[in-house]
């Protein structure tokens, strides 16, 4: 198991990047915004953020910076989404001499908290990451916003427009549609408003390079991966790296 250290100078910005593996953004020090597939949300020293594979976002560093703990995140772990930690020096300092340790400490000291700011914007970005085929003239009226004011205003906090933003939307719920049942690939189509099979294949291939079987072959590989480790937990076996 890896952890990899960020320590990021006050005020930097970094653009919209992608988080291809699921990882743990565990906050040492500074504090920053970050701005991504979830909405919007302040964190600061003892923060935690769970990324999940194919999440994004962009970042808007505070003046002091910051300094994070990344940690792989695997199936067993039990948490998602937001949290604290009371501690974050003392699991930095585990982590330095074993991962192992470092992400036993966090899964027990891991408390859930909510980050979620929830102005416009960012209800906006909620609702389109549930629902793709939200119209967003009817949203926009239902606010009493002009259609242009909602996409200059989303694109200033999230670094694109919300058609873009529900794009991509579209394409990681069919990844975790495709990655989690057995639903038929036409099926998956319909039911999140593809125009067909072919374009949902193309959406799958820009966010994750892969195609849809092969997205529901991995996903059948981590289903058995993690039947296999619930199986040793059950016979008393520990967390190893």
């Amino acid at each position: 198991m890896n952890c990899w250290h960020e320590h990021r100078s006050g005020n930097e910005f970094i653009t919209r990047h992608t988080h291809t593996e699921a990882s743990v953004a565990l906050v040492i020090s500074g504090g920053y915004e970050e701005a991504g597939d979830r909405g919007r949300f302040h964190v600061r020293a003892g923060d935690v953020v769970i990324h999940a594979p194919y999440d994004m976002h962009l970042d808007r560093f505070t003046s002091s910076g910051a300094q994070i703990l990344n940690l792989p995140y695997t199936h067993h772990l039990g948490f998602s989404g937001f949290g604290r930690v009371k501690n974050p020096d003392l699991i930095a300092r585990a982590a330095e001499g074993d991962v192992a340790q470092a992400m036993e400490l966090l899964v027990s000291a891991f408390k859930e908290n909510s980050l979620l700011t929830l102005d416009w914007p960012e209800q906006l970005a909620q609702v389109l990451s549930k629902d793709p085929e939200l119209c967003l003239g009817d949203w926009a009226n239902e606010f009493g916003l002009a259609a242009a004011t909602v996409t200059r205003g989303f694109a200033q906090v999230f670094g694109i427009t919300p058609s873009q933003f529900r794009a991509h939307s579209r394409a990681k719920l069919a990844w975790k549609m495709i990655h989690s049942s057995n639903l038929p690939l036409c099926d998956v189509a319909t039911n999140l408003g593809f125009s067909d099979q072919a374009h949902m294949t193309r959406a799958l291939r820009s966010l994750t390079g892969k195609t849809p079987s092969m997205c529901r072959a991995q996903g059948q590989m981590d289903s058995r991966q993690l039947d296999r480790y619930c199986s040793q937990s059950n016979h008393g076996s520990k967390f190893r790296s």
